[in-house]
């Protein structure tokens, strides 16, 4: 389910349908936008775009312990949790209001396309892993497995 939840009006439902199908030891791979974190936060006070993340077509945002917790509660176990890139981080450095430039955002994303495929596999998982136990980045990926 690939940014896929955050567009439901009951993900409540759509977990339990998920764990409903599963047969026992199958896995849930979840992304999700991660929201309301810090670096959000600061980003927020300098970008030109007040509250950018939010959009008309999502009906729920979650933060990472909240989409954590909701997949917990529908009788997961989370078995990992990676996040990719915070791009927030190019607000609050200063390298870049993507914002009020989609151009630039595009560019920005190719920057870190480039540098993450510059590494090999296994330190990409590392760093996705390390950003996961963090709850920093842009974007959850929850991998849950059915007992």
């Amino acid at each position: 389910a690939l940014w896929l939840i955050e567009h439901l009006v009951e993900p409540e439902r759509f977990l339990e349908a998920c764990f409903d199908i599963l047969f026992p030891g199958g896995y849930l791979i979840a992304a999700v936008p991660n929201e309301w974190t810090d670096n959000q936060a600061r980003a927020n006070r300098v970008c030109a775009v007040k509250n950018y993340w939010i959009h008309k077509t999502h009906c729920n945002y979650f933060s990472a312990p909240g989409f954590i917790n909701l997949v917990s509660r529908e009788g997961f176990e989370i078995v990992e949790v990676l996040a990719t890139y915070p791009m927030e981080e190019y607000i609050v450095s200063g390298e870049g209001d993507y914002t009020a430039n989609p151009g630039l955002g595009v560019g920005l994303h190719k920057r870190i396309e480039e540098r993450e495929l510059d590494m090999n596999i296994a330190e990409r998982i590392d760093l996705y892993r390390g950003r996961g136990n963090k709850f920093s980045g842009r974007d959850l990926i929850v991998i849950a497995r059915k007992p």
